[in-house]
């Protein structure tokens, strides 16, 4: 049995024997609950299997409820303890397994909450916490609050928690609420992000929002957890509040923007005899970067396609200083500039002459593949002159690579992102996506059967595909083609 805190073990012990205080939604089977310290929101599954959701939590373990009205699809409970006046309102739609919650509370006093429990309880249909269960995927660092999880026999459950919503706290607790949203199985979901700076007595915050998607699915390989996923998250992003919306002047801006990057003498650096990007700005100590100037280049050269022009200063001077990444003794091209590498500090693993990120290989790599096919022949020659190099990279690593590797021995300098989380997954989809282009440029097919081999190694991945977004979505893209 899996340890668990004190209080989830005292929400296992309450629950087996309390009534229900308010019968929230029929349809649902949902219904609200009071222990001691909590307001749970119960929804009870056809299997006898429940759900918990800790709303309004009083670490006194004197929560007492003072009113519930009922409404319309539509129950407001308030609630009080001793330090903080709550008011949880739940909303529902008949005949939809959906459901929101908002919890907002108003302190008594100047307060800190050094600790608030996760909000998401599994039990089986004796009362008893379940052991066992799915986390597909959960809040990755900032990102969105995304919980989406199955306990292994009832169904699945999609859980989005607000965070905008929760701003105000955040900012008066001066705290983030990166990865608020997860926990091991059996304590998952929201927890209220520990404050650093107290709350103010008599303000209301919002201490949590959140969106309950249910499905009695149990979806087993990725392909069919990602649908499931894709629609519950689609039935939920519709539900969450928006802002308005209102007109940018999106061409002032990018002429504002382009004027700046054109002449802006901290948008670029002199190196080897031609000008190049700097990747941030004031930035004349790193070296020139060739994913940089392709990355600007090709949106560049779109944007007069679309205005229907054929020069810009900034188009002349970006093609001009390309070659000059080739490194012939090694037959590619390279992340640094090779006449500047020597002013790499050192600082980081990667900057150190011909390190690389093994992405940063293919995503300039396929830029110079866009650039053949609108028949740039310079370029060209630069895709042809690298490519080999690019596959021996891939079969020195069996289309598995890790983060950083040494150029010239292929010695890898970082394996893994993390302890044991492996390299970077969403790599073989870019090499698949390059071999696809090289494919198309040449004819060859040995290219195509590289990419078969390569986007064998994204399958089972599901969630954990994800390194960068960029990478992710080219393998998306190469997928389909």
């Amino acid at each position: 049995m899996k340890p668990i805190s004190i209080w989830a073990a005292n929400a296992q012990t309450e629950l087996k024997s309390l009534a229900p205080v308010a019968e929230i939604s029929k349809s649902l089977q949902l219904n609200a609950y009071l222990s001691s310290d909590t307001l749970w929101l119960v929804k009870e599954r056809p299997d006898g299997n429940r759900i918990a959701f800790r709303t309004a939590f009083s670490p006194s373990r004197k929560l007492e409820i003072k009113k519930i009205h009922h409404d319309e699809g539509e129950t407001t409970v308030s609630l009080a303890c001793s330090t903080i006046v709550f008011q949880v309102t739940i909303q529902h739609e008949a005949g939809n397994e959906f459901f929101h919650y908002t919890v907002m509370a108003t302190p008594k006093a100047p307060l800190f909450i050094p600790y608030w429990p996760r909000d998401i309880i599994n039990f089986d249909d004796k009362g008893k916490i379940k052991q066992q269960g799915t986390i597909h995927t959960q809040q990755r660092g900032t990102r969105s609050g995304i919980l989406f999880f199955n306990d292994g026999t009832s169904g699945s459950v999609f859980y989005f928690q607000n965070l905008t919503a929760i701003n105000g706290y955040c900012e008066t607790a001066k705290c983030s609420a990166g990865g608020a949203v997860g926990g091991e199985w059996p304590e998952i979901g929201f927890a209220l992000p520990a404050t650093t700076a107290p709350l103010e007595k008599g303000k209301s915050y919002c201490f949590s929002d959140g969106f309950v998607s249910l499905s009695d699915q149990l979806p087993a390989s990725p392909a069919e957890i990602a649908i499931l996923y894709l629609d519950q998250l689609a039935e939920t992003y519709i539900k969450i509040p928006r802002p308005e919306r209102f007109y940018h002047d999106w061409l002032d801006t990018v002429e504002k923007g382009l004027e700046d990057l054109t002449y802006h003498k901290g948008c670029w650096t002199f190196a080897g005899g031609h000008s190049y990007l700097n990747a941030y700005v004031a930035d004349y100590k790193t070296p020139p970067e060739v994913m940089v100037q392709l990355a600007v280049l090709l949106p560049m050269l779109d944007y007069l396609d679309w205005k229907g022009e054929s020069k810009h200063q900034l188009v002349t001077e970006l093609r001009t200083g390309l070659e000059a990444f080739y490194q012939k003794d090694m037959g590619t091209i390279v992340r640094w500039l090779p006449s500047a590498e020597k002013n790499l500090d050192h600082s980081e693993e990667q900057k150190k002459p011909r390190v690389m990120d093994a992405w940063y290989l293919h995503h300039p790599l396929m830029n110079l593949a866009r650039l053949s096919t609108r028949g740039d022949e310079n370029a060209k020659k630069m895709l042809l002159d690298s490519i080999d190099y690019a596959v021996k990279v891939a079969h020195k690593f069996n289309y598995q690579w890790p983060v950083f590797y040494q150029m010239d021995t292929l010695d890898i300098i970082k394996a893994e992102t993390a302890e044991g989380a492996g390299g970077e997954k969403d790599v073989p989809g870019t090499f698949a996506d390059l071999m696809l282009r090289m494919w198309k440029i040449t004819g060859d097919k040995k290219f195509f059967e590289e990419a078969k081999k390569s986007a064998a190694k994204l399958k089972g991945l599901s969630f954990e595909v994800f390194y960068q977004a960029n990478n992710t979505a080219f393998s998306a893209g190469a997928m389909l083609r």
